[in-house]
């Protein structure tokens, strides 16, 4: 099993930001780093744009096998703005909390990501609206038959940063119906 790191990298209102995942691939060959980073901008990035806000943009996948240090990284550049519209009264702070939970109990079996770019009318006293929750359901499925099935090519999970032994494959993604807060914006910490 290799774990590879996928960083998504963007900018919300001119900040940058960006998102850490995690995946395994048994058998992995180095040129595989490339697919990977592929694969998320046409299968993540190009489906989650029209649920983000015109403000947030996509602009590269940086790809990194963790087991393996003598292989450089493989990196994407690309540009897809967000399609739900100007966001320019909301909080830029504001974002989407995409839950990770693995078949593992405690919190080493479950994961968060911070998805930047609530678009308008989104949320309401900090939670999220029912139809912005249903209109997230398609693209939850379309990730976890994608990237949380058994029989997937690129696994996502849970990973410890000193211990990636123990990924954690993830079984299902889930959207909180709670806005979270962009807590910190430590580009590069963590990558």
């Amino acid at each position: 099993m290799s774990v590879l790191r996928a960083t998504i990298k963007g900018t919300f209102f001119g900040q940058q930001v960006m998102n850490v995942l995690h995946f395994n691939k048994p058998d992995l060959v180095e040129a595989e780093l490339l697919t990977l980073a592929n694969d998320l901008r046409d299968n993540w990035c190009e489906t989650l744009k029209s649920l983000l806000g015109q403000e947030a943009y996509f602009l590269g996948i940086q790809v990194r096998n963790i087991e393996n240090n003598s292989w450089p990284a493989r990196e994407i550049a690309f540009s897809k703005q967000g399609l739900a519209g100007g966001i320019a009264n909301t909080f830029p702070f504001a974002c989407f909390i995409m839950r990770i939970q693995t078949g593992t109990f405690g919190r080493a079996g479950r994961g968060r990501i911070y998805i930047w770019g609530i678009g308008p009318g989104s949320m309401s006293g900090g939670i999220l609206l029912p139809a912005v929750t249903t209109n997230w359901q398609t693209w939850l499925t379309q990730i976890t038959n994608r990237y949380c099935l058994a029989g997937s090519t690129y696994r996502l999970g849970v990973c410890p940063r000193a211990a990636p032994q123990d990924f954690k494959s993830a079984i299902s993604v889930s959207l909180s119906p709670k806005a979270g807060v962009q807590r910190r914006r430590n580009i590069g910490v963590g990558v």
